[in-house]
C-alpha cells in the first residue's frame, strides 16, 4: 500500500522562494533545508523562554533554515510572509517566533514577494543570502584582526566588480540602477535634483511589526514621483530592515520612473497628496536628500 503523503512545499511562493534560496546559498557552501522544527535547531531547554514560548517552539517550524553545508550547523532562518500572515491569530503566531529568535540571538529574515525581484545578478533574496555570507566573513575577520574591531559592517561596502578597462567599482548596490536613472533623468532636465530625498523607519506606528521607507523627486514640472514600500521587520543583522525597506522604495522610485519616461504621467502627484513623513527629532523616521542629513 503507498503511503499518503503531502508535498513540503505546497505553493508557488514557496517554490521560487526555496529555488532562489539554494541557488545562493549553496553557491556559497551553505546549505537550504526546508520546514525544520525550530526547537531541533535553538537549544531551548533551559533557555529562560517563557511556558507560552516553549510549547510554541516545539511544535512550530522554520520555512527554510540555512545551515553550515559541511557541518549542517544552523546558521539562519527564512520566512516567507504570504497572505496566510496578515489575520490576527498569524501576526500573533509570528511575534512568538520572533521572540524566540530575538531572545537567544538566532538570525530570522521574513521576506515577501519582493524577494523575487532581480537585484544586480541575483534576485533580492540572492542579494541577502550574499550579504550575510559577507557579514560572517567580515566578523571572522574582525576576530582575527584583520579588521578593526570598530569597522561596522555595511552590506553595500562590498565590491561587486571592478571595471578591467576603466578600473572603475561598482559596489553591491541592490538599487543602484534607480539611483543611476535618477542621475541620468537630472542631466537631461527631468528632475530637479541628482539624488532623492528618503526616508526610512524600522518600525511604522500604526504597525510596529513593520519597517517602511519612502524615496521621492521633483520633476521640473513640479509634481514628485515617489517611491514607498513596507515590508515585515526582522532580526537579521547582515542587512538591517529599514536599510532593505530604503533600497526598495529607491527600487520602487526608480520602476516609476522608467513608466514617467514611457509616457505614464499617472506617477506623478502633489505634495500634498504624497503624504510624505515629518521627519525631525523623535519622528523615528531618518534619512536624507540631496544634501545628507540624518535625523534622531
Amino acid at each position: 500500500m503507498t503511503a499518503a503523503v503531502k508535498p513540503l512545499l505546497v505553493n508557488d511562493n514557496e517554490l521560487r522562494t526555496d529555488k532562489a534560496l539554494r541557488e545562493a546559498a549553496e553557491g556559497l557552501g551553505h546549505g537550504v533545508h526546508a520546514k525544520v522544527r525550530v526547537a531541533d535547531v535553538i537549544a531551548i531547554d533551559h533557555s529562560g523562554l517563557s511556558d507560552t514560548e516553549y510549547g510554541y517552539a516545539l511544535r512550530s517550524h522554520f520555512d527554510w533554515v540555512v545551515t553550515d553545508l559541511e557541518s549542517t550547523m544552523p546558521e539562519s532562518a527564512v520566512e516567507f510572509d504570504g497572505s496566510s500572515h496578515h489575520s490576527d491569530d498569524a501576526r500573533r503566531r509570528d511575534a512568538l517566533k520572533d521572540e524566540i529568535c530575538r531572545r537567544l540571538d538566532f538570525p530570522l529574515l521574513r521576506i515577501d514577494r519582493s524577494a523575487f525581484r532581480p537585484a544586480l545578478k541575483w534576485t533580492v533574496i540572492g542579494y541577502l543570502v550574499n550579504s550575510w555570507a559577507a557579514y560572517v566573513a567580515f566578523n571572522e575577520a574582525q576576530a582575527s584582526g584583520a579588521i578593526p574591531l570598530d569597522e561596522i559592517f555595511t552590506p553595500w561596502a562590498v565590491i561587486e566588480e571592478i571595471d578591467e578597462t576603466t578600473g572603475a567599482v561598482m559596489w553591491r548596490d541592490i538599487a543602484g540602477s534607480a539611483r543611476r536613472l535618477i542621475e541620468r533623468l537630472h542631466f537631461n532636465g527631468v528632475l530637479t535634483q541628482p539624488v532623492p530625498w528618503h526616508a526610512m523607519r524600522s518600525r511604522s506606528v500604526d504597525d510596529p511589526s513593520q519597517a517602511e521607507a519612502f524615496a521621492w523627486v521633483q520633476t521640473r514640472e513640479g509634481p514628485l514621483v515617489v517611491g514607498h514600500v513596507r515590508i515585515r521587520s526582522y532580526s537579521f543583522p547582515a542587512v538591517m530592515p529599514d536599510e532593505l525597506a530604503d533600497d526598495l522604495a529607491h527600487m520602487n522610485l526608480g520602476d516609476k520612473l522608467a513608466r514617467l519616461r514611457e509616457g505614464d504621467r499617472s506617477v506623478l502627484m502633489d505634495e500634498a497628496e504624497a503624504d510624505l513623513p515629518h521627519r525631525g527629532p523623535g519622528t523615528g523616521w531618518s534619512g536624507g536628500g540631496p544634501v545628507t542629513l540624518v535625523f534622531a
